[in-house]
Parts: C-alpha cells; structure tokens; sequence
C-alpha cells in the first residue's frame, strides 16, 4: 500500500513538471526549468510530512506557503539579499511578482525573458499544484483528484502561450501518458496484496487450483503499456487532423497596447532635420556596430515604419507592447540571416519614443535598468516608454536577412491576405501617375533586367526615379498626390520623402504591397578621397526615408529610388540589384531567430525538409512505445513467475507451479479454465500435446491433489518435485515449435487476462 502511494506520489509529481514545461512556450529560455522543479519537489515532500505527522489540511497549506516564500526570496530574489537576509527589496519584488506577475505575463511580449517578476507567478501556479496533487493524492478518493491540479497547470500554461507558434507533441503526448497513469495507479491503489494461501481455499474453493488473487501491481504493470499504445496512437492521428489558424488567448481579453496619439510622424520633420546645422551638424546618436564578416552592408538605423497612406499623409498603424529583453520571434523568412550586434548611445534625439534599430532585432537590453522597452510585433518598430532618453544606451542584437541573387531574382508578389490589403491602398491615386508606373516598368531589351521577376520589374522602378529626377533638398515638402504630381510631371525635383512616397505608390498600383521607413544612414562620402566611411556619430544630416517592398514569404525588401550620389556627405550610389544581395538593403518582417542563436541561420523553407526529422523522431517513438508492450508482457509473466516460486507455504508453492502449467496452456491454445480439476486439466490436453509432456502433466496431477486436500502440506522436496515438472513441461510444450510460434505463444497476454478475472 505504501508502495503504491509513493508511486503514486511520484506519478503526480512528473505530471506537474510536465505541466510546468508548458511555461517553454512563454520563456525564452530553459532558466526557468530548475526552480520549477524545485517548485514541485518541495511542496510534494511537505505534503507529504504533514499527513506523516498526522497534520490537518490547513495546517499543511499554511506551512507550504510559508516555505514559498522562503523559496522564492532565496532562489528567484537571491540577488536582493543581503547576508542572507531579505531585504526591503527583496519583500516589493516578492509582492509584485505574486500581486501583479500574472497582469505581466499577458502583457509581456512573447517569448518573455526569465525575468523575477514573470517567474514568481509561473513558481507560484507551480507550487499550488504540486501541493494540492499531493494532498489529493494522499488524502483525496476520487480518481480524478490527483490530476486536477495538474491539468488546470497545463491549461493555464497553454493560455499565456497561445499567442507563440505551436510546438511539437511531444509534450502534449508525454502529459497526456502521465495523466492516464496517475488515474491507474490511483483507482487500484486500494487493492493490496494478500498471501495466496489465505486466498486458496476461501476463493477457489475445492475445485478451483488457481489460487493466486490479483494484486493491484498487476493491474498497474498491464495497463503501462496499454497507456503507452494508445498514446501513441491519440498521439499520430491528432498530427492528420486539419487544425484551426486561431487558438483562444487571453491577451486578447486584457488591454495591452501602448498607442501614442500626441506624437507627430518623424518624417514631418524630415526637412527640418536635413536642412538644421548644415554647417555644423547636431550629433544625435552614437553607434558602435559589430556584424561579422560583412560590415559594410549593413548602412541604416531605422527609427519607424509608416504603412498606412491616405492620399495625403503617411502614418503608422503600430500597436505596442510591453516587452522585456527578449523579443519575440517570427516566422521562417525563407533567407539565411546573419546575427548583427548593435550599441546605441542617445545624444540628443528626435523628439518621439522611437529607439534606432537595424532591421528586426531580437533582443535589446542596457546597463542601467534605464530602459522600457514596446515592441510592435507586425513591424518590429520598438519605442521606449521611459520618457525622455537622453544619455540612455543600450544593446540590440537583429538578424539580418541575406538572401542570395538567386533568391532576390525568383521573389515575386506574396499572397495577399486581410493583413496586406492596406498596403495595397491607392484611392484617388492619379491615373497618369499609374500609367507612368507602368511605362518605367516596362521590359526592354539589354543587361538591365536578368529576368522579369517582380524583383527586377521594382529594380527598374528605383533606377528610372533616380536617374530621371533631380536631389534637391530646398524643394516644398509633402508626400499628398499632388505634391507627387508636380514632383513628377512639373519642376522634377524633390528630396527624399518625395522619391520614397512616389516609389511606394507605384508599386502599391502595380499590386506589390509596400511601406516607408524612416531612420539615419550609417555612411557618407569623403569628399576628398570620394571613398564611404561607416559613421560612429550619427547627425541629423544622415536621416532618410526609404521605401520597403513586401515580397515572398514575409520578406521585406528595401529600395534606394533617392539620387544619393547627388547628395552632399551621404553614400556613393548604390544598385540595389548588386549590393542588396549582399543583405544591405534587406529588411525582414520577423526575425528568424534569437539573438542567442548562433551568427549564422540557415532559415529552411522546404516543408518536406522542416517536417522530416520531427517525423523521423515521430516514427521512433511509435516503435519504442510498441516495443514496450510485448517487453511488458514478458516481465510480468517473469515477475509472476518469479513471485510464485517464493511462496511462503509449500501448498501454495506446488499451487503456484500448477498455475504457470496452466498459463502455458493457454498460450498454446488449450483452453483451460479455473474451475477445472487438474485432472479434468489432463483429459482436455493429454490428446493435444506430445506423450512426453502428457506424461510430466500426468506426474503432476497427484501433487495438485496432496497441495489442495492432503491432510499435511507438502513437504519442501514435494514443491521443488513439482516445479521441476513443471520446468521441464512449459519447455517440453513448445519443443519442435517453429520460431514465430513460440514467438507468439510467449508473447500471449491471454494467461495475465485470465489472471485478472480471479479475484
């Protein structure tokens, strides 16, 4: 009995660390994992002294809750300490985290990095099921008890994920295994095992040799591999099933977003920022870049993106949340990417909460605990929501896409779903300015096109607006349709905004869903040596304003329609068809990987290759699990054997021998029965077997006969007499057997069927 409840005790408590990994999907890292064990250990261990010392309930809850605090100030806030004493800081660390960590977890950008305030709460769900399944456990009838905790963990873990991709089910299978062996082992634990010779003539009566009651175990040890099949069978037909794009998520229930309303688009101010301190520039950000083997592509900060135009004015539909210093990831991009690191020191910046960043970054953090990072998911535009950041610095780790010629050639125009069709919007755009996009996109003869991919048609786009309009930042700002007509139809001349807004417009009326970026470029120009130097000291004379294309599978691509050759202390001019393949002109819609992933990703686009080793590690697992069963049934039948060879009495050992004779019996297909006399035994089976084994089954009939009705028990070389008969009669019984059928009468789970309907 005690046996069973430390089984059970130890089921219950891999069914909860099974629940608590449901918290990968919320984390970032595995730093959660260890004190999440402890969280279940811990309070399993002082369930389990409070019903040993004969405690109530309530007291045990009490004494629990007092050693998570305990736990908590120690192993999540050991830091805070100071001599091993708790300090203030400590105590408002602790009661945020229980108080406001659940508020945090769906407010938090995910994946959340393994910061205290998150893991108190996950400890604290945690800690409550370990504890409660082991009171139910202990103290609790019902079947499903133990597991309630648990399951209610699991669900709980699932909706602060649901909003992260879904993983393998791997955990899904290995908690739902864990659960049904917890209801096992709980419904039989009540059934212990009693002495077969206080069973022998009570329940089988005169004529019934099986004598040998059904333990509780033996349920146990049948129904293991039973768990495991059907597992595994839920398991594979679940991974066919058509599953729905949407999963219920609480976030979506608690307002999150940061929207600033009273903060003008940078790119108003674009002029002014250009044409302020010509002469002596204002230093706005300092900037330190490390990114391998190919610095020199990479040569922009962006600050936003404006993806929404009414015909007159460009603004940004970004919706911002809370995040900590992890980011979270996105979907496979289809290009390998290439980990760059960024440090960024604020001088003196543009009024807004925008932080400079290159490309899509994946992890941001600082020094001093000066930053508050937002994050908008669908851009990866990030503000901060501090206010004011001069003399804030921070890290910034991105990975930068860096699609092949090959791959930027074969890009064409992505699907378009509810998410594009506003960056397809142009109303009231002009007809003549469509036609025109037309005409500068028209194929013609020569090295310009390598093909007539959608990348070339919008390389061609670029190369016309630079060539056939004049740089001029003195020309009237404004990005509305008419402001582009004249740009493009009158005096010919205009600065970046105009050259960015009319490329982004043509390419929406040719159908390829397109954005503007606004930010700082990373180079200028010498003018004495005409070479291009990467800037440390960012000026307000580098902003810029650049167009973004959606190509692909969620490839953000970017242009350079703007003359930069024409304009003073900026970089030489660039072809977007030769240097954006390199990756410097290459924005992505998500990043591809952590920035804890190594500097190089190979990001796979195949889904034959993605989904070839989870079915290779799939089909492992199902032969693993069905080896299970026949190993199963050949322990228990060893185990069972084992067991009756050491019964006390020797009634019950020469009994027990009868039965393993009677067991091999129904292996071979002699259908044999408990009410029958062993020498009714004999008369079915003598015409079906070999003289020899009728020969040792008829030596035995006496001996079944002294152990069942002799006035004294058998004596000691009585039992050994009889188990040697019946040694020799199960190998005698298969003698001459082909393989495959010793095989299968070996692996026949009828004589442990039979077994379990002697009660």
């Amino acid at each position: 009995m005690k046996r069973l409840l430390l089984v059970e005790l130890l089921a219950v408590s891999v069914l909860t660390l099974l629940a608590a990994l449901g918290f990968g999907r919320v984390f970032a890292t595995s730093g959660y994992l260890l004190p999440a064990l402890g969280a279940v250990i811990v309070p399993t261990l002082l369930a389990v002294g409070g019903k040993y010392r004969k405690a109530s309930a309530t007291a045990t809850a009490l004494c629990s809750l007092g050693a998570f605090i305990v736990y908590t100030c120690y192993v999540v806030l050991g830091s805070s300490t100071a001599n091993l004493m708790p300090t203030m800081t400590t105590v408002q660390q602790l009661a945020e985290g229980i108080t406001a960590g659940w508020a945090n977890l769906l407010n938090a950008s995910l994946p959340a990095a393994v910061e205290p305030n998150l893991l108190i709460a996950v400890l604290a769900l945690v800690w409550a099921a370990a504890a409660a399944g082991a009171e139910f456990a202990q103290r609790g009838h019902g079947a499903a008890a133990p597991v309630l905790p648990a399951l209610a963990l699991y669900l709980g873990a699932l909706g602060f994920g649901a909003s992260q991709p879904a993983g393998t089910l791997l955990l899904p299978a290995a908690f739902s295994a864990a659960l049904l062996a917890v209801f096992l082992v709980h419904a039989n634990r009540g059934a212990i095992i009693e002495p077969a010779s206080e069973a022998s003539a009570e329940r089988w009566g005169p004529h019934r040799p099986l004598s040998v009651k059904t333990s509780a175990t033996q349920w146990i040890a049948l129904g293991l591999p039973v768990i495991a099949v059907t597992t595994l069978l839920a398991t594979l037909i679940t991974a066919r099933l058509p599953v729905g794009s949407r999963s219920f998520d609480p976030r979506r229930f608690r307002p999150q977003e940061v929207v600033f309303n009273d903060v003008a688009s940078p790119l108003e101010g674009l002029k002014r920022e250009l044409t302020s301190s010509v002469l002596d520039p204002s230093i706005r950000y300092q900037v330190a870049l490390d990114s391998g083997s190919w610095p020199a592509t990479v040569d922009r900060l962006r600050l936003t993106v404006l993806d929404h135009f009414d015909g007159a004015v460009w603004s940004s539909n970004a919706r911002y949340n809370r995040t900590g210093s992890v980011l979270p990831k996105g979907p496979d991009i289809g290009v390998r990417t290439e980990q760059v690191r960024l440090t960024v020191r604020i001088v003196s910046p543009l009024a807004g909460p925008w932080l400079p960043a290159i490309d899509r970054p994946v992890s941001v953090s600082d020094a001093d605990g000066r930053l508050s990072p937002a994050l908008d998911p669908v851009t990866g535009v990030l503000i901060h929501l501090g206010g004011n950041q001069t003399g804030l610095s921070y890290q910034m780790v991105s990975m930068v896409p860096r699609p092949t010629p090959q791959q930027l050639t074969a890009l064409n125009r992505p699907v378009i779903s509810e998410e594009t069709k506003e960056l397809l919007d142009v109303a009231n755009m002009p007809l003549s300015m469509r036609q025109l996009a037309e005409r500068l996109t028209e194929a013609r003869a020569g090295p310009v096109l390598a093909s007539d991919s959608a990348y070339s048609r919008l390389a061609m786009l670029q190369d016309s607006l630079a060539a056939r309009y004049r740089y001029d930042e003195d020309s009237p700002s404004g990005t509305s349709y008419g402001r582009l007509s004249t740009f493009l139809t009158g005096e010919g001349s205009g600065y970046a905004e105009q050259f960015a807004s009319t490329f982004a417009v043509m390419a929406r009326s040719l159908g390829y869903p397109s954005r503007l970026a606004v930010g700082y470029l990373l180079t200028h120009i010498e003018p004495d040596t005409g070479t291009t130097v990467r800037l440390s000291a960012i000026t307000n004379r580098q902003a810029h304003v650049w167009p973004e294309v959606l190509l692909g599978d969620g490839l953000w691509v970017a242009f350079e329609p703007t003359p930069l050759d024409k304009v003073t202390d900026s970089p030489p001019p660039r072809d977007p068809r030769t240097e954006a393949l390199s990756g410097a002109m290459v924005g992505s819609e998500t990043p591809a990987s952590s920035g804890a992933s190594p500097a190089s990703t190979e990001n796979r686009t195949d889904l034959a290759n993605r989904a070839l080793p989870a079915l290779a590690l799939f089909g492992v697992t199902i032969v693993l699990g069905l080896a299970l069963v026949p190993a199963g049934l050949i322990i228990l039948k060893r185990l069972r054997r084992r067991r009756r060879r050491r019964y006390c009495s020797t009634s019950d050992q020469v009994l027990g021998a009868w039965s393993e004779v009677t067991d091999r019996l129904l292996e071979v297909g002699v259908d044999v029965t408990p009410t029958m006399t062993a020498k009714e035994v004999l008369a079915i089976t003598a015409p079906k077997i070999s003289d020899r084994a009728a020969q040792g089954l008829s030596a035995m009939v006496p001996l079944v006969g002294l152990a069942l009705y002799g006035p004294e028990p058998p004596t000691p070389t009585g039992a050994a007499t009889m188990w040697g008969l019946a040694d020799a009669f199960c190998v005698e019984i298969l003698d001459g057997s082909r393989w495959y059928r010793s095989a299968v009468a070996r692996l026949n789970p009828k004589p442990l069927l039979a077994g379990l309907t002697r009660r």
